[in-house]
């Protein structure tokens, strides 16, 4: 299967909307002058926002047709396959990566998450985002022998990995990275597992607290921030 021919036939298709609550955890952690790296950049949507923050940012993606996309924000690209081989840059090179909802769609991931340990200076930081497989729901159907393929879940048709966050810190730890913050998301605004009452005020509440708390359980999407040592 020619992957690169696939995504560009999605991207054709495909929306280019970015929840806005995983944007906004991206931002909070951007500093003028920091030197990021956008893996997986897509549409540069993410990409824009961190250069407008004053950042000096690079944005990565292999689709031809998703670049083009993102030409037209004028931000600086580059293609390249992460799966297919190392990143293209120089050791030390950026104070900051972000890898957010890309991780499940790599075959090497292990090998990825080494390369941005290598292209990142001492002391500087990653952002990586997972869709938590390990979200109560999918623990109650896979209880009841179910595991179903939903579109924009944890188990979208493009996820060839799944994640959890225990497993997710030791893949950080085991390639030089210190856990600084864990934030959980509970994409209740817009995710389709939900049941519409889950949104009304004192049932919300109490939901995002638990998230909050217990981002292992009650987070449909779980943001590391990190740092290498």
């Amino acid at each position: 299967m020619n992957l690169e021919r696939y995504y560009d036939q999605y991207w054709q298709e495909k929306d280019e909307g970015v929840d806005p609550e995983r944007l906004n955890y991206i931002m909070s952690k951007i500093k003028p002058g920091d030197r990021v790296m956008d893996l997986g950049c897509g549409p540069g949507k993410v990409t824009k926002e961190i250069e407008a923050k004053g950042a000096r940012v690079i944005g990565l993606d292999f689709s031809d047709v998703i670049l083009e996309k993102a030409r037209q924000r004028n931000i600086k690209l580059v293609k390249a396959d992460m799966d297919e081989g190392g990143l293209p840059f120089g050791d030390g090179r950026f104070d900051l990566v972000v890898l957010t909802q890309t991780i499940e769609h790599l075959f090497y991931y292990q090998r990825v998450v080494k390369e941005i340990s290598r292209v990142l200076k001492t002391g500087g930081r990653l952002i990586l985002s997972i869709p938590n497989i390990a979200h109560w729901r999918f623990r109650l159907w896979l209880l009841c022998g179910r595991f179903p393929y939903l579109e924009d879940t944890q188990t979208h048709f493009q996820h060839i990995r799944f994640f959890t966050l225990k497993d997710t810190k030791k893949l950080c730890r085991e390639n030089g990275f210190s856990i600084i913050e864990v934030k959980g998301s509970s994409a209740l605004d817009w995710c389709p597992i939900y049941h519409w009452r889950m949104n009304m005020t004192p049932i919300r509440q109490m939901y995002e607290l638990a998230t909050r708390c217990w981002p292992a359980l009650f987070a449909f999407h779980i943001s590391l921030f990190c740092r290498k040592t």
